[in-house]
């Protein structure tokens, strides 16, 4: 923006605009174009106020370099070393970090038991002569680090919370490194399973006859869901919830039965999977090939069993398959997408109220779109006793 004369003046005492005429200006590659200041106030999103009080120091001659952040007028200024001891202090918390989405995530987890006011009331004590407020502390805590109290938001996997402990009580630095190379080829270990079922779920997408699908048993659902005192102290009916979830169409399939029709065991397990391949598959013509991937959680009531095994060959000797493999992910990182169906039902759960059995069919199949159930009776339960 520049100060101009114009042909034309009126008389007066004090500077007007008639006396004055502002010309824009924006650099573009290096060159300077005239632009009007509807354009000016459009790119650098500033209000016409803020042009105004520029054109009026022009005028008189002020000075109109920003002076934001040179003042010395503040008595309470936390020095440099002063904030670096904090974040010092902050980065020795001993932190967990989670292990399902260790790829995806930089968040650590802190002790249940702390909170930003602890933790600053620990460091006041260690350090009873230096001035620091509670609010700066805490603006260092939520602006630099991205941590959080509690425990990871997943399963947790034994192994790796006993490498976190012995990581904590480790003396040495050698024991730390060790620990460390222990914990990091544990997470290799995932990884790698991780990207074999990933492969599994490419294929299963390309090809038709690469079957591929992840099944698991959901938490127990209780009935009625009623707010009132007395239900925390009576025990409530229960609901179980089996998911079959496809990876080539991301269709998840949900089995549901009451608990005085069945239990939660292998039988019931095995006796929604067979329902499953019958209901979405017919049985092989001759010279056709059709190859099945279950990954299942670890479960060994459920899924590692003789059971399962005795279900595969009796699947196979129907001629659904003519190949049946079993995969299993590493014990407490078993995170399979039955998980995220799981977490929707839950977020449905929140917000319905159930009455009798047969109401969570109604839950799960609005949890999402993509969800169908199927309400099992005693008649659909198989026992595999025969097949062993």
């Amino acid at each position: 923006m520049a100060l101009g004369d114009v042909k034309r003046r009126n008389v007066a005492k004090d500077i007007s605009r008639s006396q004055t005429t502002f010309k824009y200006h924006l650099p573009v590659n290096d060159k300077s174009y005239n632009v009007c200041k509807k354009t000016v106030l459009d790119v650098f999103q500033i209000s016409s106020r803020r042009v105004q009080t520029l054109q009026t120091k022009m005028k008189f001659n002020l000075d109109i370099s920003d002076k934001r952040g040179i003042h010395h007028n503040r008595s309470c200024d936390v020095s440099f070393d002063v904030k670096e001891l904090v974040r010092d202090r902050i980065s020795s918390m001993p932190a967990q970090e989670s292990h399902y989405s260790k790829s995806t995530s930089c968040k650590l987890y802190l002790s249940s038991e702390l909170c930003v006011e602890r933790m600053y009331d620990n460091f006041k004590e260690s350090h009873p002569n230096i001035v620091f407020s509670c609010s700066l502390y805490r603006e260092i805590f939520r602006s630099e680090f991205k941590l959080r109290f509690g425990p990871p938001p997943s399963d947790s996997c034994s192994y790796c919370d006993e490498l976190y402990i012995h990581l904590v009580a480790a003396e040495t630095e050698d024991v730390q490194k060790r620990i460390s190379a222990q914990n990091t080829l544990h997470h290799r270990k995932t990884e790698t399973v991780y990207k074999v079922l990933h492969e599994d779920v490419v294929m299963s997408k390309s090809y038709p006859k690469y079957v591929v699908f992840c099944t698991d048993l959901q938490q127990v659902l209780f009935y009625p869901t009623l707010h009132h005192s007395s239900m925390f102290y009576q025990r409530q009916f229960s609901t179980y919830s089996q998911c079959v979830h496809n990876m080539g169409t991301e269709k998840p399939f949900m089995f549901v039965w009451n608990g005085s029709v069945a239990k939660c065991g292998s039988f019931e397990v095995t006796s929604c999977i067979l329902i499953y391949i019958e209901l979405h598959f017919e049985p092989l013509k001759v010279g056709e090939i059709r190859r099945l991937v279950v990954w299942p959680d670890r479960c060994i009531a459920q899924n590692y069993n003789l059971w399962c095994i005795a279900l595969y060959h009796y699947l196979i000797a129907k001629k659904y398959f003519t190949t049946i493999d079993q995969k299993f992910l590493v014990s407490g990182h078993s995170f399979l997408p039955c998980d995220r169906d799981f977490a929707l039902i839950e977020r449905r759960k929140k917000k319905s109220t159930v009455y009798y059995p047969k109401q969570w069919l109604e839950v799960i199949v609005n949890a999402s779109p993509a969800f169908s159930a199927y309400y099992m009776d005693k008649e659909d339960f198989t026992n595999l006793s025969a097949i062993e």
